[in-house]
């Protein structure tokens, strides 16, 4: 969203099948996961997911522990696929985002789940949001959730070299 070159994945400049669906929640990732990453016959999995899961007013909230072992679950399925496995960390809110009732402090939550069960289950984490967290990550951002051009710039920048360098692509 919000990049005329195609967002973060595009710029990789490699091979990558983007299932992602706007909107959508760790749980209806599980719904699918299993059956799209083997039409796809993936080699790696890689999972960026949970920023939807904290919104508090447009949708109800995903109680942290369903969040858990909705993420755990996704694990699971994904390794019974491949050995490679990579999640992704959520980025950053902007200030903008505290009238969905989003903030940074709910973000981090979620995003330490998925860290620490990535941890758990010895599965590859990219901590965007510590990275971004330190950054001015405000002017990355289009409407204060989806990265803008340079957000998505930046995100390559970031993410591309540890997937390379663990060969998940």
């Amino acid at each position: 969203m919000c990049d005329s070159e195609g967002g973060w994945v595009k710029r990789l400049g490699r091979p990558v099948i983007i299932l992602g669906v706007c909107g959508e929640r760790a749980a209806d990732l599980l719904k699918r996961i299993e059956r799209e990453a083997r039409e796809n016959k993936a080699s790696s999995i890689i999972i960026a997911i949970g920023t939807n899961d904290t919104y508090k007013e447009l949708l109800p909230v995903t109680p942290l522990e369903g969040f858990r072992k909705d993420i755990a679950e996704l694990i699971r399925i994904s390794k019974n696929m491949t050995n490679k496995v990579a999640f992704i960390g959520l980025f950053p809110v902007g200030e903008e985002m505290r009238m969905y009732s989003c903030d940074n402090d709910s973000v981090q939550h979620y995003n330490n789940i998925i860290k620490g069960e990535c941890k758990k289950s010895k599965v590859l984490f990219i901590d965007v949001f510590a990275e971004f967290i330190k950054r001015d990550y405000e002017k990355l951002l289009e409407d204060g959730l989806h990265p803008n051009s340079v957000g998505h710039k930046a995100m390559a920048e970031f993410i591309g070299p540890i997937l390379i360098k663990n060969k998940l692509i």
